[in-house]
């Protein structure tokens, strides 16, 4: 009896490891100032597709050699089911280089069968991931923090933002639009650390909109 509470108790004790590992990654600027973001998009991963193969191994040598302080996936990640295999293969890629990580979505991720929530809960699995728990939300909008050098007050804000799958007015058209990443970090300088608040310029990865029509000749 005894042996199986101490089974219980060493159970509890790693669920609750791998549950906090994440939240308590602490994102920096290093001594230098500087904190390098690494982007992927439009990995269009399909796990039974053999060309896909070149994705992950882009992954790889991307994250091998810049070995960036986060990496960032924007959107159309998976293209092909099963969704949770494809997502799972690209989760256990970069978990592989131990670095931290998001995964946005974008319009095609929710098309291969399954939820934008379930493929967020498969990424979270992911211990380097520092999403946070959606709670009821399907795919939350949040909010990354990065310290500056010399301190742990944030020297900077990431902001990871869904935009959803489809425009919400007809007068777009059927365009999609993808998820966007609106980051408010500053340039990277020595006295980061020593911001008493964020000062950022923002950067945004917007989403593609229809091409207005061409010009009409004049005479």
């Amino acid at each position: 009896m005894l042996k199986r509470i101490m089974q219980f108790i060493a159970a509890a004790l790693l669920t609750l490891t791998a549950g906090t590992d994440a939240t308590a990654q602490t994102l920096k600027f290093d001594t230098r100032g500087e904190f390098k973001i690494v982007q992927f998009t439009d990995l269009h991963y399909q796990s039974r597709n053999p060309r896909s193969a070149t994705a992950l191994e882009c992954i790889d040598a991307v994250v091998g050699t810049e070995r960036p302080d986060l990496v960032v996936f924007t959107g159309d990640n998976i293209y092909a089911r099963p969704a949770d295999t494809a997502m799972t293969h690209i989760v256990d890629r970069i978990e592989r280089h131990g670095v931290p990580y998001v995964i946005l979505f974008g319009n095609h991720d929710h098309e291969q069968g399954m939820t934008l929530a379930q493929l967020y809960d498969i990424i979270r699995r992911g211990r380097h991931c520092l999403q946070p728990d959606r709670g009821s939300v399907e795919s939350p909008d949040y909010v990354l923090e990065i310290a500056g050098s010399k301190s742990t007050a944030p020297a900077a804000l990431l902001y990871c933002l869904d935009s959803h799958s489809y425009p919400a007015t007809k007068r777009l058209g059927t365009t999609r639009c993808s998820g966007i990443a609106s980051a408010a970090v500053p340039t990277p300088q020595p006295t980061a650390g020593a911001r008493s608040q964020p000062s950022p310029s923002s950067t945004s990865l917007c989403p593609s909109l229809p091409k207005p029509p061409p010009p009409r000749p004049t005479c």
